[in-house]
């Protein structure tokens, strides 16, 4: 909120419903993506210490937040609240997980089902990103195609940072 109105956006916020309101046309929704505590938190790094990335409780974090963002969207479509007319973006900080993204960043695996980088070894081919719609986390199923279903298709675009407030950039 701070960034946009020193660059001068016209910006309201209340008490009851999104965080933001830009020229009475965009919603914006922020959250500050949590560790979790059930079995699928996501593990503090560890120092000196080789570890995996746990990509996947991460994305089942993130997908997590844009579906309670979601529906509060819809309760407040409900309500009366918004209008369902409008923009609707979803603004994620996602540094309190603390670990890097492994290859691509990955709010893109969750938006669009992007996994890895796939080197095919005949023909020549060029290398190639895998795409993989559902991600499997022990007993749950979680779609990761955000973007490209229609279950979520009132959520116009997500702002992602994975910086702190220590580590941002001074402008």
């Amino acid at each position: 909120g701070a960034v946009f109105l020193e660059n001068g956006v016209n910006i309201k916020s209340g008490n009851v419903g999104p965080d933001f309101i830009f020229n009475d046309k965009i919603y914006i929704e922020c959250i500050a993506c949590e560790k979790g505590n059930n079995k699928y938190k996501v593990p503090d790094v560890i120092y000196g210490v080789v570890q995996d990335v746990p990509s996947t409780e991460m994305m089942m974090r993130l997908t997590s937040v844009i579906k309670s963002k979601y529906e509060q969207y819809k309760k407040w479509v409900n309500n009366s609240v918004v209008d369902i007319g409008k923009a609707f973006i979803i603004a994620i900080n996602r540094a309190e997980l603390g670990h890097v993204d492994a290859t691509a960043p990955l709010i893109l695996k969750v938006l669009f089902g992007l996994r890895h980088l796939a080197i095919p070894l005949r023909n020549n081919r060029k290398p190639f990103w895998k795409f993989e719609y559902d991600l499997q986390a022990g007993d749950k199923t979680i779609n990761t195609n955000i973007f490209g279903g229609r279950q979520y298709k009132e959520i116009s675009a997500v702002i992602y940072s994975k910086e702190t407030i220590i580590n941002c950039h001074e402008k």
